[in-house]
């Protein structure tokens, strides 16, 4: 009787054993799962804080297409190459000269220069009231005259001088009624390249995806999906452009423009291009047409926001009707549907990256609109 009950005993000992261990088991696997969620939500969290950040600077160079540029420049303070190799378009012959992998490249044309200020120097934005050649209100903080020169316009934006030293006083400034006067850094701004202004000094600004450049700080597992960097390169004096990293981790972007062709305030068409032939061939520009009918731009991002994969994950699975989808092909999301005035719908689609890693991590679609456009150079009639 002793020995049964003592043997009893031992059994049910061990089956505690096994349900301790397997308690323990699903507790730990448990927490993993939790802890990798937690992981992933504070990736996810940190990317989107980068996003927006970043992306703030890409709104402050298009809310600026044209700032401080004179009707007299010929060149489009605007453009876009989206992925086509047209040598009528600036931004793809830049596009070419820097080797872009895609061929997409926006090209911003404008005397401000914030990217400056990362190497401790105050940002070239602002601007001077001159009237009869006296200073009548001076909205350029930290101007530096040693590092700096300035645009002149007078009363209709008609360009003065594009080397003055920002004063006043000096002429050929001090002759005219009415001048403003906009900062640029003397060794940032450039004329007569490609890229540049032709008719004055300005800064041309690019955006466009690259691979990460040696020594690039890129999370590894953007390096194992493949994604590319998010680049701002901004002009030197001899036209080369300078780049600097801002978002890693983008699988493909794009560019849309809403134009209002008969300017009656309403969206007539979506284009992916800057300028339209149309655009180039008006009679009072291709400024004034860029001004006249671009009332909005969309950015579409494909981002990877998680650095971890995820077995049981699969962005496809979740998002089949935007996924490789038959309305923009296979290796492609749909990002957005543009419908013109007529009726005509466009499809913004991006490329994701080859294989079925990158299925496994997450993925965020950003759209940034931008609008208006006040800077862009309009000719100014008068009575």
């Amino acid at each position: 009787m002793y020995l049964s009950k003592r043997a009893f005993s031992l059994i049910e000992f061990l089956i505690f054993i096994v349900l301790l261990l397997t308690v323990g088991a699903l507790v730990f696997w448990t927490v993993v799962k939790v802890l990798s969620a937690v992981s992933t939500s504070a990736g996810e969290a940190k990317k989107e804080v980068e996003i927006v950040f970043n992306t703030d600077w890409l709104i402050f160079d298009l809310k600026h297409a044209g700032y401080g540029i004179s009707v007299n420049e010929t060149t489009p303070v605007l453009s876009y190459c989206n992925g086509t190799a047209d040598t009528s378009i600036e931004a793809c012959n830049v596009a070419s000269s820097l080797g872009v992998d895609d061929n997409k490249l926006l090209l911003i044309k404008e005397t401000s220069n914030i990217v400056r200020s990362d190497s401790g120097e105050n940002p070239s934005i602002g601007f001077i009231l001159c009237k009869s050649g006296s200073e009548v209100l001076n909205n350029a903080p930290g101007l530096d005259t040693t590092k700096q020169k300035c645009v002149a316009q007078d009363g209709i934006k008609q360009l003065i001088t594009d080397t003055s030293d920002c004063s006043c006083s000096s002429p050929p400034v001090n002759t005219a009624d009415f001048a403003t006067l906009f900062p640029y850094w003397s060794d940032g701004a450039c004329k007569g390249y490609t890229g540049c202004c032709q008719n004055q000094y300005c800064t041309g600004i690019a955006w466009f995806l690259d691979e990460p450049a040696t020594g690039s700080s890129v999370p590894q597992a953007c390096l194992i999906v493949g994604t590319k960097i998010l680049y701002r390169a901004y002009t030197e004096n001899d036209g080369s452009f300078n780049k600097t990293q801002v978002i890693p981790c983008v699988a493909d972007w794009d560019v849309w423009f809403g134009l209002d062709s008969d300017n009656d305030t309403v969206i007539d068409r979506w284009v992916n291009y800057l300028p339209t032939s149309d655009m180039s061939s008006d009679p009072n520009g291709v400024n004034a047409a860029l001004a006249r009918e671009l009332k909005i731009a969309k950015v579409y991002f494909l981002v990877q926001s998680s650095y971890q994969a995820e077995p049981d994950y699969d962005y496809c699975a979740l998002h089949g009707d935007i996924c490789d989808s038959s309305t923009c092909g296979v290796g492609k999301i749909l990002a957005d549907t543009l419908k013109d005035a007529d009726g005509t719908e466009h499809y913004v689609c991006l490329k994701h990256p080859d294989g079925d890693t990158w299925k496994h991590y997450r993925w965020k679609m950003v759209e940034i609109n931008v609008s208006p456009f006040v800077n862009i150079p309009y000719p100014v009639t008068t009575p």
